[in-house]
């Protein structure tokens, strides 16, 4: 086993990277070689790896880069020599995996995907809760649902900093809540079924005890405040009391409102940005025109990050549009792409391939600083959380590297997953069914409702039939 660890600068990271270290390789069995291992941290967007003989010399910028390194090394030690290098083109990159939609996920998993990310060189992991995590106070928080205990999310805190990975809380304070809404004693702060009802004390006095509960359970000072996809905002119990009111003012109220309790805890905020861009214009988030002009439009106060999704574009001029409309309304912009796990019973990996490689060379071209492979589990969650990582290492990958090299890719994905990569992509052709080899942007299911469809009633048999493809001999041949 490789004990000896040898700095060359500051040795405060000493003890955080010797006990990963053991972790990692642990995990392959078949290092057994007793070497020296040189590292040194510097403030540089390089990672350099150097091994002569018994020896390996890594110089990077953090510890999650170390592990990267380290997982580069441990595959290359058949080599007696060499020199690699890769360019690190985001300052943060992660995921989010989503904890809510029926699949909370065991301490143990989250520590698979914290160790994933490490030897990826990835940097956060965000945890989406809506109501699945412990609040003092909020009893039907989680309620059998399988909610993350303080001590739980504690542990796994300390876990990814041990991997050089910020655990970042990803929470709801405005829509997306009907799971904590539905109980007895909610309608005091409901506007409608899934959304919390704006400029009513009682709804900051809750969303300052969540936000407490992030305080203290957390390490980091950064929040995901959510508030996306509020539809109905301001029409339900909000419009009776109140009147109508511009979504635009009300969104921009209610953040300011809630960006003040986070300066009062010390927290760094950051929301989905779709609210502020669809209350202000009244259109769909990517509908509007080349060229907007938001210079009148309501917008956020400076410190609060504006995180613009998009899993669905392969085309970069989408990309180039949203990123100057994000551009005017704040200065701390994230990005967010996906894994495509929620499509059905599998995963949709050429739509996943086909955004990613658009969506993360724009934001190269526009000097995003950080970028997250989310991992959204619609509808209970039908497909493996293993799944995502075709998608992740293609982020991973993207960061590393400027250009996308499928051969270079694959090596690392079973560097880093000890899966195939090819096997992974196999899952593909499940929902290829009339596709005929072309890419699925569309997003067909045809697993999925093939399944689900009652076979006596066969509703969907006329619109199978009308393609003209035969289903046994395709699956049975898949």
């Amino acid at each position: 086993m490789l004990m000896n660890i040898v700095f060359s600068s500051d040795k405060k990271e000493y003890n955080t990277i010797k006990k990963g270290t053991k972790i990692l390789l642990a995990e392959n069995d078949g290092f057994n070689q007793n070497i020296e291992l040189f590292v040194k941290f510097q403030d540089r967007p390089e990672i350099l790896i150097n091994k002569r003989k018994k020896q390996i010399h890594i110089i990077c910028r953090e510890i999650s880069h170390y592990y990267r390194a380290l997982n580069y090394a441990i595959h290359h030690m058949e080599e007696d020599e060499f020199q690699y290098q890769e360019h690190v083109c985001f300052e943060r990159n992660g995921l989010m995996l989503d904890c809510s939609r029926n699949a909370v996920f065991t301490v143990e998993k989250v520590k698979f995907l914290i160790r994933t990310l490490a030897k990826l060189g990835m940097n956060v992991l965000m945890l989406y809760t809506e109501d699945t995590y412990e609040v003092e106070g909020q009893p039907y928080f989680g309620a059998y649902r399988g909610k993350y205990t303080k001590d739980e999310i504690k542990e796994l805190d300390a876990y990814a900093s041990m991997f050089g990975v910020e655990l970042v809380p990803c929470i709801q304070t405005l829509a997306h809540l009907h799971n904590a809404l539905k109980w007895p004693g909610m309608d005091k702060i409901r506007d409608s079924a899934d959304i919390l009802q704006p400029e009513k004390e009682e709804t900051y006095q809750f969303i300052e005890k969540l936000l407490s509960s992030v305080k203290e359970n957390f390490s980091t000072n950064r929040v995901h405040l959510g508030m996306d996809e509020a539809v109905m905002l301001g029409l339900g119990n909000y419009l009776k009391e109140n009147g109508y009111k511009k979504g635009s003012l009300i969104i921009r109220e209610h953040c300011n409102r809630v960006v003040d309790i986070c300066r009062k805890l010390e927290l760094k905020p950051m929301i989905w940005s779709d609210m502020y861009i669809t209350a202000n214009s009244t259109g769909g988030y990517y509908d509007l025109p080349e060229n907007t002009d938001c210079s009148k439009w309501e917008k956020p106060k400076k410190d609060l990050g504006l995180v613009y999704w998009d899993y669905y574009h392969s085309d970069t001029r989408t990309y180039e549009k949203m990123l100057d409309i994000h551009a005017q309304l704040s200065d701390n912009v994230i990005f967010a792409g996906g894994s495509w796990i929620w499509n059905g019973i599998s995963p949709n990996y050429s739509k996943t391939y086909a955004c990613t490689k658009a969506a993360l060379s724009t934001c190269k071209k526009y000097n995003i600083k950080e970028v997250l492979c989310t991992a959204w589990m619609d509808n209970g969650a039908e497909t493996p959380v293993d799944a995502l990582l075709p998608g992740l290492v293609l982020f991973a990958h993207l960061d590393f590297h400027r250009d996308y090299d499928e051969t270079i890719l694959k090596q690392e994905f079973r560097n880093c997953t000890g899966g195939e990569f090819d096997d992974f992509m196999a899952l593909d052709n499940f929902d290829s069914l009339f596709l005929n080899t072309k890419e699925n942007k569309e997003a067909q299911n045809p697993s999925k409702y093939l399944l689900y469809q009652d076979p006596m009633l066969g509703i969907f048999d006329y619109h199978v039939k009308e393609s003209g493809v035969n289903t046994k001999s395709y699956y049975q041949r898949e």
